[in-house]
């Protein structure tokens, strides 16, 4: 059971992986169609500035849920070096612990918001609502809920499973 799960939650993260490389791919395009149209073509392209930084904030959200499965971010575990196994297991539950509840407020915020905004517009791009980008900001939050659940899950099955 546990290596179905890990098997779907490493599916999830490479597919937000390519998503995330294609978003960054788009940036690079979007800017560099920028770039020309205002200093080679004397064009103004306003969409492309505001599209580029929305594409960017779905890049970072999405971007730290994969840095939350891998506990690659900033946190201070060095506390726990050299300590005992049971020390080092409170510090990982610590951290996951409490990166599970931020996760979870910020996710529960982020969807009160996108009702509160409703179909206000984000910018002159008409297409675009403030509450898409609110729906989005709930995803990676809620993806990083799940991930820090999975990882708060294995750490416990791992420790005991070296203490049978």
């Amino acid at each position: 059971m546990v290596s179905i799960i890990n098997k779907a939650i490493d599916k999830m993260v490479s597919l937000i992986e390519f998503v995330c490389s294609v978003l960054f791919i788009s940036i690079c395009l979007i800017v560099l169609i920028q770039v020309i149209g205002r200093f080679v073509l004397k064009i103004a392209t306003p969409w492309s500035e505001e599209l580029a930084r929305y594409l960017l904030v779905i890049l970072v959200f999405l971007g730290a849920t994969v840095s939350v499965k891998e506990r690659s971010h900033l946190v201070a575990l060095n506390i726990f070096e050299g300590r005992s196994e049971k020390a080092k297991l409170f510090g990982s539950l610590l951290v996951d612990g409490i990166i599970l509840l931020v996760s979870v407020m910020y996710a529960r915020n982020s969807i009160r918001m996108s009702r509160i905004v409703g179909t206000e517009m984000a910018s002159s791009m008409l297409w675009l609502k403030t509450r898409y980008l609110y729906i989005i900001i709930s995803i990676g939050f809620l993806l990083s809920s799940l991930f820090a659940v999975f990882l708060i899950l294995k750490t416990i099955m791992t420790f005991k499973e070296r203490n049978k």
